[in-house]
This record gives structure tokens, C-alpha cells and sequence, in this order.
């Protein structure tokens, strides 16, 4: 009678190794649509505010990317041209996205700085109603007008009305 070689014990995931996986592949895949989502705004030649494509005019965010880069620059006069809240606004829309990464990564603990409470709505709330503040003075003229030109019969929902 021969005999069967003993074969290797198998292997089942437990439920934190199972967690563990799902949760890197989840990381993975918000990466990669980051990345492709910033090679599609640096390759492409076509309006990337999908705002502008709608109605014709430029988003209350238009030139935030434009300012930052600027800010990074050094470059205040550009920065207050672009969008005059970026110095407020991205350094707290960076923190807001990158934290989740800085946590997983473990350069920062989950702990750290976490953005909770009334007192964070507040202040997200008043972030959002001076963008549109900021947008509605802007598009009148003030604050040196828009850097982006408005044409409401650009809009593809617009122009059924203009």
C-alpha cells in the first residue's frame, strides 16, 4: 500500500487579515483614481470645471488650483487675482484630504487634530458661505472680477435660456 504524502495544513483568513486586505485595497484604489484624475487635469487642453461646462460661468472654486500654485510660488498677487480665499481654503481642503492618508501611513496618529465637532461645521460652513460670497463679488466686478470670462449661452443648461 502506498502512502498519500501528508499534505500542507490550508491556510483561511481570519476576519482582521480579511479587514486588513480590503482596507489596503480601498487605499489603492482611491490612489489611483487621484492619480488619474491629476493626469487628466495636467494632460488635457479641455475645460476640467465641469461648473463651467454646465452654466457657462467658472464654480466659486474656479482658480483655487491656480492661487495654490501661485501661494506655493510665493506669488500673493497671483494668489489674490486667482481666487483671494486660497490661502484659507487649501490649506484646510488639503488637510481634509490628505489626513486620511497621513493616518494610514502612520505619520500621524488617528487621534491627531481630528476634524469633529460643531465647532469644525462651523467653520465648514462658513468656508462654504464666503466661497459664494467671495463668487457672487467677483462675478459683479469686485475684488478685481473673475479671471475666467462667463458666457451663460456656453452652458449646456443655461443656453435654453439665454
Amino acid at each position: 500500500m502506498t502512502q498519500q504524502p501528508d499534505r500542507a495544513p490550508s491556510y483561511s483568513p481570519t476576519p482582521a487579515d480579511r479587514s486588513h486586505s480590503s482596507s489596503v485595497k480601498s487605499a489603492w484604489t482611491i490612489a489611483t483614481i487621484g492619480v488619474g484624475v491629476v493626469l487628466i487635469v495636467l494632460i488635457g487642453p479641455f475645460p476640467t470645471c465641469f461648473f463651467k461646462v454646465a452654466f457657462g460661468a467658472p464654480c466659486p472654486g474656479c482658480g483655487l488650483t491656480r492661487a495654490t500654485l501661485a501661494m506655493l510660488s510665493l506669488d500673493f498677487a497671483g494668489v489674490y487675482r486667482f481666487h483671494p480665499l486660497a490661502p484659507v481654503v487649501s490649506p484646510v481642503l488639503g488637510w481634509v484630504l490628505l489626513r486620511p492618508l497621513l493616518v494610514r501611513v502612520g505619520i500621524v496618529s488617528p487621534d491627531w487634530l481630528v476634524p469633529r465637532g460643531r465647532l469644525f461645521t462651523a467653520l465648514l460652513v462658513g468656508l462654504v458661505i464666503a466661497l459664494w460670497v467671495v463668487y457672487a463679488v467677483r462675478l459683479t466686478g469686485g475684488l478685481g472680477g473673475h479671471p475666467d470670462p462667463v458666457t451663460f449661452r456656453d452652458g449646456w443648461v443655461t443656453r435654453w435660456w439665454f
